[in-house]
């Protein structure tokens, strides 16, 4: 067996553990703003040179959420956008603001990638469906999927193949 088959393994093994992990589920008023912050610092060293990380998301936007999950969903959206700059310079934007009207906060991931072909939309959040070579698990979205699902919010993306990537959260 070749070390990329036993790497791939090793992966899928550690995404499937991952996704089946049974962690309490705990919500409390959090500043959204420091999640979001400690999920960049956590991947800052995973960052290449010429792609940039820039959040706008309010002091004052507290959530009742549990912050470790929603910086794993962060965490996971950063590494796909990553992953999606092929060729720097790109950016990644973290933006959130409080839609009053719905008394939900928006929160939007958007990358300068390579995008999603319109034929995959409709599978990403699929468990082991992934559009990378050998890299990927196919678990990283369905994660975040349940995360959002399991707050009681929803998730969807706006892409095009060449235009960049845009993920719509509500919580």
């Amino acid at each position: 067996v070749g070390l990329d088959r036993v790497l791939i393994a090793d992966q899928v093994v550690r995404g499937l553990l991952e996704f089946s992990r049974s962690r309490d589920f705990t919500r409390a008023p959090t500043s959204l703003r420091e999640v979001a912050a400690r999920a960049v610092r956590l991947i800052s060293s995973q960052v290449p040179p010429g792609i940039e990380i820039s959040q706008q998301v309010p002091d004052d936007l507290i959530l009742s959420m549990d912050g470790q999950r929603i910086q794993e969903v962060f965490l996971n959206l950063l590494m796909n956008s990553i992953q999606a700059i092929v060729k720097p310079p790109g950016r990644i934007t973290i933006k959130a603001q409080l839609d009053r009207r719905a008394g939900q906060a928006v929160v939007i991931v958007e990358d300068t990638g390579t995008g999603i072909a319109e034929k995959d939309l409709g599978r990403i959040f699929d468990p082991f469906f992934s559009t990378k070579d050998v890299s990927g698990t196919g678990l990283g979205l369905s994660i975040v999927y349940g995360i959002i699902e399991k707050h009681q919010g929803s998730i969807s993306v706006e892409s095009r193949e060449n235009e960049g990537c845009r993920f719509i959260i509500r919580l």
